[in-house]
């Protein structure tokens, strides 16, 4: 953009946004950040916005602990976010084990981290290939390209499950830019 310098400049060399994201296993956005500037990192955002504070605080509603399917035998397990390595490991944002000598339970931990990582993958995969506008650069005015971000992650979920989506997408108040 116009009289940007380098807010929008990222580590690749181009302009962006940053959107950070939350998915659920069916591959739902269910929440959505976008639109700062691209030479900020992930985890800066993230600690910076309101779900990472309201996370960090214990202020923001999360389902409690729950049994897996078919592991009655387990104690119930709390709810998590999966990150990659540019997050911090809190207790309730996992990500992967650094390093490479790592003992067999780390390396299987990281194998189903990653493949946790896999779904979010899949899920921006499906938007993308739904919606081609992301598969170039996106010539609008930053403003705009946040509202035409969010229209596409909307149309997403509601083409996943129309008759469950009606009606849940609305613009909290307490979450800033953040969609719900």
């Amino acid at each position: 953009p116009p009289l940007s310098g380098s807010q929008y400049f990222n580590y690749k060399n181009t302009f962006s946004i940053v959107l950070l994201a939350l998915v659920d296993a069916d591959y739902r956005f269910r929440c959505i950040q976008v639109g700062d500037f691209g030479r900020t990192s992930d985890s800066g955002i993230y600690a910076g916005s309101d779900r990472g504070k309201g996370m960090e605080n214990n202020t923001i509603h999360v389902p409690p602990k729950t049994s897996l399917p078919g592991a009655a035998h387990i104690e119930d397990l709390p709810h998590v976010m999966v990150g990659d390595t540019a997050f911090s490991l809190k207790s309730y944002l996992m990500r992967t084990y650094p390093g490479q000598n790592l003992t067999r339970k780390k390396r299987v931990f990281n194998y189903r981290i990653s493949r946790a990582r896999m779904v979010v993958e899949n899920a921006f995969g499906i938007l993308a290939s739904r919606w081609r506008i992301f598969h170039r650069r996106i010539n609008l005015h930053p403003k705009n390209v946040d509202t035409v971000v969010v229209a596409a992650y909307i149309l997403h979920n509601f083409l996943l499950a129309p008759s469950e989506m009606c009606g849940c997408w609305k613009r909290q108040r307490n979450w800033g830019d953040t969609w719900l």
